[in-house]
């Protein structure tokens, strides 16, 4: 079926094409009889009709679309971001432009290549970790669209709001130490990129956030045994496997349990309890475990998972307020800064209660 036009419109209502234009265009001055006005507003929703947003580009010199680039592996906390984002953005009275670079054979080439093709004027980047190069950052900003990005790899050319990591895993571990453990593993998963902290702080943010707790309660560093995994999970679709792997590898190699593991994501975490069962083992009763986001099957899983709460709604919010003081006030004067929320800690049985310190 061929597109309907404005032509179309003014062809079934008898109307001057200018007419039809003027209504479907809102164009300001022109004097519409009420009637008139119903009437085409009518045909075209009956007909079909959808504005190009190539002429719309062409004769405002704006889209009104922003881009919204996902690039991280797909989770409930993941596609929450982007569909608050999104909404959002139809707040301001704009078009969100969804795009993934897990969708395209040609990953972020092609992301890129949709969002730059339909003109937005920002772009919210949602995760733009190690899958989104260098290379790719820079396409944009040379195409002068304003940047804004929530968590993923810190770029230092652009703002970003991240979850204040350091924050929620230091009231996790003061409320373990509360609990009484005091043997503790920390899983996670940080690519060679992350190994240095100017790379990314905020990969770094958990364990800073661990020993400042173990400092106030005049823990050893040692109280620790840091298991970071140096590779991506091969199937986005089973995030669950890396966790289990690494907790396999904690109960294979190790005489003497720690009282609590921590898992950088709920998803590890739940990997991690899979392995614990596996062996035989009781959570919490043998091991405790704990992970990070509030993801939603952290409130069914069983045990039900202590966790940290991300402040997924507020990121948003932050993020898209931003980036639209930079494309209304054409450019914030301002330097790109890192912006930390706060996070919130998800008390569940996971992590065990018990009474006084372990031996």
């Amino acid at each position: 079926m061929d597109k309907v036009t404005q032509a179309d419109v003014a062809t079934r209502l008898g109307l001057h094409q200018t007419t039809v234009s003027a209504v479907l265009n809102n164009r300001s001055g022109a004097k519409i009889p009420e009637e008139t006005r119903r009437r085409v507003l009518d045909a075209a929703e009956e007909m079909g009709y959808r504005p190009s947003l190539a002429a719309r580009v062409l004769r405002r010199a704006r889209s009104r679309a922003i881009g919204v680039i996902h690039s991280g592996c797909v989770t409930h906390q993941e596609v929450l971001k982007v569909m608050e984002v999104g909404r959002l953005i139809g707040e301001r009275d704009y078009t969100p432009m969804v795009s993934d670079t897990l969708w395209f054979r040609q990953g972020v080439a092609s992301a890129c290549d949709l969002i730059l093709d339909h003109a937005v004027e920002g772009v919210v980047l949602v995760r733009a970790g190690s899958r989104f190069p260098e290379e790719a950052m820079q396409r944009l900003l040379r195409a002068g669209i304003p940047l804004v990005a929530i968590e993923g790899v810190l770029q230092d050319k652009i703002t970003q709001i991240v979850p204040d990591k350091r924050q929620g895993f230091y009231e996790l571990m003061t409320h373990l130490i509360g609990v009484g453990h005091r043997r503790f593993a920390l899983l996670g998963r940080w690519p060679d990129s992350h190994r240095e902290r100017k790379h990314s702080p905020t990969a770094w943010a958990a364990l800073d956030g661990i020993q400042d707790a173990l400092r106030e309660h005049e823990l050893p560093a040692d109280s620790v045994e840091v298991c970071i995994e140096d590779v991506w999970v091969p199937d986005v679709d089973d995030p669950y496997k890396m966790g289990k792997n690494a907790m396999q590898g904690i109960l294979k190699r190790r005489e003497k349990l720690p009282d609590c593991v921590l898992c950088t994501n709920d998803h590890w975490a739940v990997g991690a309890i899979s392995a614990c069962w596996d062996e035989g083992l009781t959570v919490p009763d043998d091991v405790a475990v704990t992970g990070f986001n509030n993801e939603r099957l952290s409130d069914y899983c069983r045990p039900p998972l202590t966790t940290v709460a991300q402040p997924v709604h507020a990121m948003a919010r932050e993020a898209v307020d931003r980036l639209w003081r930079m494309i209304e006030e054409e450019g914030d004067s301002q330097s790109p800064v890192t912006l930390a929320l706060p996070c919130e800690l998800v008390v569940r049985d996971s992590c065990g209660a018990v009474s006084g310190s372990k031996p």
